[in-house]
């Protein structure tokens, strides 16, 4: 066939004719013997053959040559199972969704402070972190630990080196599993959390810098007024809206203990388990709104309930357990490591408000390269926007039923005299009653009015890391 092929392909690109032989000559089918050529004997020339009609020839069509498809390109893989690969770029992608947006800030707060630190000429060491990060943990465990805290302060006034090491350590452990009860509740890994403490340890020295030497004997006075003073212990029930605030009263009013009412209605999963009570704090206490803590120690007398106070889009009723009388030290005594506290709340809420000022600067000028995770970021954007909203919204909401509230008063107060006099008994034996008249509330008595947008109390026993 193949031969056939070359033959045609021979004969189309031919111009070449026969010339014209005698029809009635015979035709040698069969092929001359070519002999070498010699003297003695000619060549035998082959027969001619007979004329042809002219014809067109097609070859046919050659088959398809398969492409061999590019060979895979190599999969780096992350693991394998029983022979599976596992790629890298599978679980990188649900780690992104899941994750790489918080991720993603926390590394832009760190540049971003890490820069300003480059600028004042502060070098932060290994070491600077790991004792950063000791710091957090003692300041989560301090709250939940008083007891132990006790020990240890007695421990080093009878200088007992031993049982002071044996606590630390204990204290330590406490602290390193409340840590990773907080970073589940806040859905945080370690990795991030590991970022959090390094973006933290160049705040801190940033700040440091800007509060040495501004704390005087006044400023700690008074931080010794507020840790050595009065405490309170409360309960709270929060709320999303006046709707659940007035179902909440309506149960107190008609008896229900405060308790079990926190425990039926609170959003607060932590409190509420507790039946909406805290652990005691002072006017100086971290983690509470001010507008919190002004309202709980105005409350008088234990089981005293108080008008609703709103704290970050929550609204919260609280109920007085307990006035704890201000400790009987010596300011003296205990000087030093006031100092030492009020300089650490120093520390700290300058560190904030730092961080929110970097925060602003990442929102105004971030360019995310990745469209998954700038889609992510869009949405946060917008969750953040309407939830400033729904703050305002809760602040004026407040303001219409304290203006309500005052209106009311004011007809209370402004009733005739006579309104509140006996009635003289009439002639025919019938006695009038006398309309009820409602007290107005004490100026004392009543709560000072709350702030929109503070923070929601920290209803655990450890604080949550800082963010």
């Amino acid at each position: 066939m193949l031969a056939a092929v070359l033959v045609a392909s021979s004969v189309i690109g031919c111009r070449h004719r026969e010339p014209p032989r005698d029809p009635q000559a015979p035709v040698d089918l069969v092929p001359a013997v070519i002999a070498p050529a010699t003297r003695e004997t000619p060549v035998t020339q082959p027969a001619p053959l007979p004329p042809t009609q002219p014809s067109v020839i097609v070859a046919p069509k050659p088959a398809p040559v398969a492409i061999a498809p590019p060979p895979p390109a190599k999969v780096k893989a992350i693991a394998s199972v029983d022979g599976i690969v596992i790629p890298r770029d599978r679980v990188v992608d649900l780690v992104m969704e899941s994750h790489g947006l918080n991720m993603l800030l926390r590394v832009v707060q760190l540049e971003l402070a890490r820069s300003l630190a480059v600028k004042d000429g502060i070098v932060v060491s290994p070491a600077d972190i790991v004792t950063e990060r000791d710091l957090t943990l003692f300041r989560m465990a301090k709250d939940a630990s008083h007891e132990l805290l006790e020990k240890i302060s007695e421990a080093e006034r009878l200088k007992n080196t031993a049982e002071v090491e044996k606590l630390r350590e204990q204290l330590k452990a406490d602290a390193e599993l409340m840590l990773q009860q907080a970073l589940t509740r806040e859905n945080m890994t370690t990795g991030e959390f590991a970022l959090l403490m390094e973006t933290n340890t160049y705040l801190r020295k940033l700040v440091d810098r800007q509060i040495a030497g501004k704390i005087t004997d006044e400023n700690v006075h008074e931080a010794f007024l507020n840790l050595y003073g009065e405490n309170v212990r409360v309960r709270h029930i929060e709320l999303a809206n006046m709707s659940e605030v007035t179902d909440a009263q309506a149960k107190l009013q008609a008896g229900e203990p405060f308790a079990r009412v926190a425990k039926e209605m609170s959003r607060n999963a932590t409190s509420r388990a507790l039946g909406g009570e805290l652990l005691p704090f002072s006017r100086d206490t971290q983690g509470l709104p001010d507008s919190f803590k002004q309202v709980a120690f105005s409350l008088k007398n234990p089981g005293d309930v108080s008008e609703p106070v709103e704290a970050n889009g929550s609204y919260h009723l609280i109920q007085l357990v307990q006035s704890i009388p201000p400790k009987a030290i010596k300011f003296e005594d205990v000087k030093g490591s006031v100092r030492e506290q009020l300089y650490e709340r120093w520390v700290t809420e300058r560190m904030k408000v730092l961080r929110d000022q970097l925060a602003r600067k990442a929102v105004e000028s971030l360019k995310i390269e990745d469209a998954a995770l700038a889609g992510q970021f869009r949405d946060r954007l917008t969750k953040r926007e309407t939830e400033l909203k729904d703050r305002e919204q809760i602040a004026r909401e407040l303001a219409r039923e304290r203006e309500a509230q005052g209106r009311k008063l004011l007809e209370s107060s402004s009733q005739p005299a006579a309104a509140s006099q006996p009635e003289p008994a009439t002639t025919s034996g019938a006695t009038t009653i006398p309309a009820a008249k409602a007290a107005p509330m004490a100026e004392e008595n009543r709560p000072p009015a709350t702030t929109s947008g503070s923070d929601t109390p920290d209803q655990t026993p450890a604080s949550s890391p800082a963010k």
